[in-house]
């Protein structure tokens, strides 16, 4: 689904991250609208192709599994993309960075180092899962913007 034509699925998962951020953080959101990053494209690779370009192929044969297991919710990939932007907010935020400048801090080898350095994020993803699951029934009701499918299937 992530390589139609008209990428409708890919801007789907990012209305929908965009919505996760708000609810999870929205200072975040607040921040990153201010920058004119709130659209998320720095996320669209790791959709594309969930997070291959971001790991090395066993790490990302690891991922996968997880991923497609289905674990707690098929959009699993979705909240380890919200876990990584939560990771990093306070150096995003504190550095005063850019849409530039925040498209940079994703680096293959920036975003490898994170996700080796935090070994948590899988339960930190978990964490996030459980918690806003029930939170992002709220979003669906008020997100401005007409809910996705993705967001409805989603709670």
């Amino acid at each position: 689904d992530n390589f139609a034509e008209d990428q409708e699925p890919m801007r789907k998962q990012l209305a929908t991250l965009q919505a996760m951020v708000k609810v999870a953080d929205p200072q975040l959101s607040e921040y990153l609208a201010a920058q004119d990053s709130d659209n998320l494209y720095f996320c669209f690779r790791w959709l594309l192709v969930l997070f291959k370009r971001e790991l090395d192929f066993d790490d990302t044969m690891r991922l996968w599994e997880v991923l497609w297991s289905n674990y707690l919710t098929p959009h699993f990939h979705l909240f380890c993309a919200l876990s990584l932007l939560l990771l990093v907010k306070d150096t995003v935020i504190s550095h005063k960075l850019g849409f530039n400048e925040i498209i940079k801090v994703w680096t293959r080898s920036h975003t490898r180092c994170l996700i080796l350095l935090a070994p948590e994020i899988r339960y930190f993803a978990v964490g996030l899962c459980v918690k806003y699951r029930i939170s992002l029934s709220t979003v669906v009701q008020y997100w401005p913007v007409k809910s996705s499918p993705l967001l409805r299937r989603l709670v």
